[in-house]
């Protein structure tokens, strides 16, 4: 609901806001760009029975495997730096470049999958400045997009303990979305994609690869707090892959990427 009116399909979620101001009514502006840009496609396609059948040949390639293929994923994530700029790009470009290397290193995990499902798992920034309510929105438009496997790791990426009171930020979703989380989050079981975005997010920036404790005392810093189970969970997520490995993770990523954080 939008100021007490429904609307369909906007982006695959659903917005509301008690107490309009200028901040929302921005957001909305933004989002009534991107339904006409929609609508618009959707037209252009119609016109077009050879697009259209290419559209559908890909929508039923991300059903059968549950993400988009390398080169949709990065339209997707271009088409949401449009509606939202930020660093945030470039944070999900690094994570998901760690995330194919690490995987290659690892021997028996599906690089392109990696890198996909690192290149999205924040794409619910999409839709504005949130901390909890990008999980949310990520993992209803990827569910909405007709990929479950990207939408579950923009549900499991910020919860490396599995626990949504660990959640370091403002829970800025409503009640009975936060009540869909929970119930989500505590369904699922965790695989080496899940864990791997986890490791990629906890080293990647927007300008490169950084030392985990840095980016821990970072976050520390910026929010007053950092559990420190998060923090053990962190550490044993890099030494897990590690051993996969059989290397040290920076070695693998390169020293001369690893931009170290002032954590004075």
């Amino acid at each position: 609901m939008i100021f007490g009116r429904g609307f369909d399909r906007v982006c695959g979620c659903t917005f509301r806001f008690d107490d309009p101001d200028a901040e929302n009514l921005n957001f909305m502006v933004k989002m009534a760009a991107l339904k006409k840009k929609e609508l618009c496609v959707k037209r252009y396609m119609g016109e077009r029975p050879e697009r259209r059948q290419a559209q559908r040949q890909q929508e039923e390639r991300g059903m059968r495997q549950g993400y988009p293929s390398k080169e949709e994923a990065e339209k997707i994530l271009q088409e949401a730096e449009s509606c939202n700029p930020g660093p945030w790009g470039a944070h999900s470009r690094c994570v998901a470049e760690c995330a194919e290397r690490i995987a290659a290193a690892c021997g028996n995990m599906d690089m392109e999958k990696a890198y996909v499902l690192g290149l999205l798992h924040d794409i619910g920034r999409k839709f504005g400045a949130r901390h909890l309510g990008h999980v949310y929105d990520g993992w209803k438009y990827m569910e909405w997009m007709g990929c479950p496997e990207a939408g579950r790791i923009c549900l499991s990426h910020s919860f490396v303990c599995q626990s949504l009171e660990l959640y370091i930020g403002k829970f800025d979703i409503l009640p009975e979305q936060e009540k869909e989380l929970r119930e989500a989050l505590e369904k699922l079981e965790y695989d080496d994609y899940d864990r791997l975005i986890q490791l990629c997010d906890a080293i990647g920036t927007a300008e490169g690869v950084a030392a985990m404790e840095d980016r821990m005392q970072d976050v520390r810093r910026r929010y007053g707090n950092y559990p420190e189970e998060k923090w053990k969970r962190n550490l044993a997520l890099r030494e897990y892959f590690e051993e996969r490995m059989g290397r040290d993770l920076y070695s693998l990523l390169g020293e001369q990427e690893i931009t170290r954080q002032n954590a004075n």
